[in-house]
Formats: structure tokens, C-alpha cells, sequence
């Protein structure tokens, strides 16, 4: 089991969004969310993220679960370019992992510094593995993004494309579950097939809410359906 609710309940003001939600969800399981607007579907997924504290009942994430949660709206307009966003903390913690082999080869015998390389070796590990820049060049690609487009600000970009930057992203890091949130709103039909084949094949579990019922259909295995509490 990779995330457990039990009883969860939030409220705004004096109306219950959620009141009682208990589910799980299981390794490899891959789960869509329905239910009407208004229904506490943004909110529930806002909960199991850690965006919100609920009134009362619980969220349990398993012990080292990775977990990549994608928000209903873009991030705020970022002066990056695309190639600093994508690949600028993978390129740091290399950075700093070739200049504490630099200082071993120099002084094996410094055990901070042994320790520092093999924390930020792991690290770097987990969150990227390995071919991360391959991985994540190639999947942008089958998102409509190419690398035509790396020396340009992501403020600059159509939403569709700052969309596919951060679903990619998403993809390629070693996520054990996948929180997405409308994924489809600002895609084109093409960029919602690629998707679709994307999370199809995605290893880990998912838990989707989108109102593109065909993108449900190629990607779950099981449904769960929220109502007014």
C-alpha cells in the first residue's frame, strides 16, 4: 500500500467539501477521480499532497514513497529558460558531486567529504536516475516540445508547452505515484494521445482527475467516484 485516508474530512466556512473520505491505493494501481464540480476533487488531491491540513482524519504516505503532484493551474511565469528549468538542479547536484571527486582524488582520506559524495551521489540517483537529460528530451518530444525550444523563457512558451514541461518532468523523476490534477486543460488532441500512452505505460501508480473520459478509459484500472458531502 503506497497511500492509506481514513475518515478524512475538510470543511470551508460552514460547508463540507469532504466529510469521511477512506480509501487506499496500492502499488501499480492506477486510479481515476470523478465526480461533479464542486465535489472536493481539486481539494482531496490538495489534501494528499500536503497543500492542505484536513479537520480531521489522516493521510498515511507509505515510508520513502516518491510522490509528483501536478496542480490544476500553470506555475507562476518563471524567467528560466526551458533548459535551466528542466535540467538545472540535475546539472547542480552533478556540478557538486564532480567537485567532491575532485577533493578525493586529492585527500581519499576526508571522510566528510566521502560522506557528502555518497549522500549527493544518492540523491541525484533517486531523483533522476539514469539517461534523466535522454529520458526527459525524449518524452517532451512526443509532448510537442523540442529542443528548438530550450533557450526560450518558459514565460514565453504557449500553456500547452509549459503544461508539457511540467508533465514531463513529472514522468521522467523516479515517482512512486503520480497526483494529476486536470493534466489535459491546456493540451491539444495530439499532445492528450501522447499522454494517454504516456501514463499507460507509466510504471508507478496514478491518481487522475480529468474530464477527458477517453484519457481515463486508456489509462485506469479502477474508479472512484466523489459526491457533495
Amino acid at each position: 500500500m503506497l497511500l492509506r485516508t481514513r475518515n478524512l474530512t475538510f470543511s470551508c466556512g460552514s460547508r463540507f467539501l469532504l466529510k469521511g473520505i477512506t480509501f487506499s491505493l496500492d502499488a501499480h494501481e492506477k486510479v481515476g477521480l470523478v465526480g461533479p464540480a464542486g465535489s472536493g476533487k481539486t481539494t482531496l488531491l490538495r489534501l494528499l499532497a500536503g497543500d492542505l491540513e484536513p479537520d480531521d482524519g489522516e493521510v498515511f504516505v507509505a515510508p520513502d514513497v516518491e510522490v509528483g503532484y501536478l496542480r490544476q493551474l500553470l506555475p507562476a511565469e518563471s524567467r528560466l529558460t526551458v533548459s535551466e528549468k528542466l535540467f538545472g538542479k540535475a546539472n547542480e547536484l552533478q556540478r557538486r558531486l564532480t567537485n567532491l571527486s575532485r577533493t578525493l582524488d586529492r585527500h581519499p582520506e576526508d571522510d566528510g567529504a566521502r560522506a557528502k559524495y555518497e549522500t549527493l551521489h544518492e540523491e541525484l540517483s533517486r531523483q533522476f536516475g539514469s539517461s534523466y537529460r535522454e529520458r526527459l528530451e525524449e518524452t517532451l518530444l512526443s509532448l510537442g516540445v523540442d529542443r528548438s525550444k530550450y533557450r526560450s523563457q518558459v514565460s514565453g512558451l504557449q500553456p500547452r508547452e509549459q503544461a508539457a514541461l511540467e508533465i514531463a518532468q513529472l514522468l521522467v523523476r523516479k515517482s512512486d505515484l503520480l497526483i494529476l490534477d486536470e493534466p489535459t486543460t491546456h493540451l491539444y488532441m495530439v499532445q492528450r494521445k501522447s499522454l494517454g500512452h504516456l501514463l499507460a505505460a507509466f510504471p508507478g501508480s496514478i491518481l487522475l482527475v480529468d474530464r477527458d473520459r477517453a484519457l481515463l478509459d486508456s489509462v485506469v484500472n479502477r474508479v472512484f467516484e466523489l459526491r457533495d458531502a
